[in-house]
């Protein structure tokens, strides 16, 4: 009896849901300590540690190795956007993360928003308009007083799309943080960490709202007409509810063996 219970228990845990999640460690996306440029889309850009190139509109930006840091300064404080892709390619799989963490030195007052764009399931392209994550403030994260403060932005944060839907985690095309201000702000970020976790993001907190009206998504970044791309919650729900069915039949073979 004792034995079988024994394998009951081992079986019943290797077809939980536990068992198909993903795990990552952290991830340094990039430390600034120095430069480095790559040809991407027939362009020799500046780019991360991970390869993923750096961009802006109405933000100056550069990579300062003194400080360790990337300055970006406000040209336009009611419209404007900085981004950071995480691969080459701009169509990164966010499973297993947790958190995007990062320090920051803002002067006094300052904030910006944060989102997540995305591309389609076959990483052709940007999603369709709307399918920008939440924009989280970062002021519900962290204060500005010219000092560092460490930020960390939850992805279960980000967990719906301006829309309402389900953002997708599994296609990200960049982090992108938008209506820096005000005009003249001088920020230093350092340590660009994706921090490690387990699965899929849930659905968290959403602190999160539609883009301001003088400030709007960041259309250069690309922008797509197809279909909204299948969300990661609807797959991780076909495997959760396929190891749950997995799960009874195991306990109902042991049980019956049992008896």
């Amino acid at each position: 009896m004792h034995a079988a219970f024994a394998l009951a228990v081992a079986l019943a845990a290797a077809a939980s849901p536990a068992a198909a999640q993903v795990c990552k460690k952290d991830l340094l996306v990039d430390d600034f300590a120095k430069t480095q440029t790559a040809v991407i889309a027939n362009e020799t850009r500046q780019v991360d540690l991970l390869g993923g190139d750096y961009g802006a509109v109405g933000v100056g930006w550069k990579v300062d190795t003194a400080k360790k840091a990337m300055v970006l300064t406000s040209l336009n404080g009611t419209s404007n956007f900085w981004f950071a892709k995480f691969d080459a390619g701009a169509c990164f799989d966010l499973t297993g993360y947790s958190a995007i963490d990062f320090d920051l030195v803002g002067p006094a007052g300052s904030d910006m928003q944060f989102t997540l764009t995305q591309k389609l399931p076959d990483c052709s392209e940007r999603a369709p308009d709307g399918s920008d994550s939440a924009y989280l403030a970062l002021s519900k994260y962290a204060k500005m007083d010219g000092t560092k403060k460490h930020v960390s932005l939850p992805l279960a944060d980000f967990a719906k799309n301006i829309n309402g839907s389900n953002y997708d985690f599994i296609h990200l095309k960049d982090f992108t943080p938008v209506n820096l201000g005000p005009t003249g702000a001088v920020f230093e970020m350092s340590n660009l960490v994706l921090k490690g976790g387990c699965g899929v993001p849930g659905t968290g907190t959403n602190t999160g709202t539609a883009p301001s009206a003088t400030g709007g998504s960041p259309a250069p970044t690309g922008s797509g007409s197809s279909p909204q791309p299948t969300q990661p919650g609807q797959k991780n729900g076909g495997v959760r509810a396929a190891a749950g069915g997995m799960l009874g039949a195991v306990v109902a073979a042991v049980v019956a063996a049992v008896l």
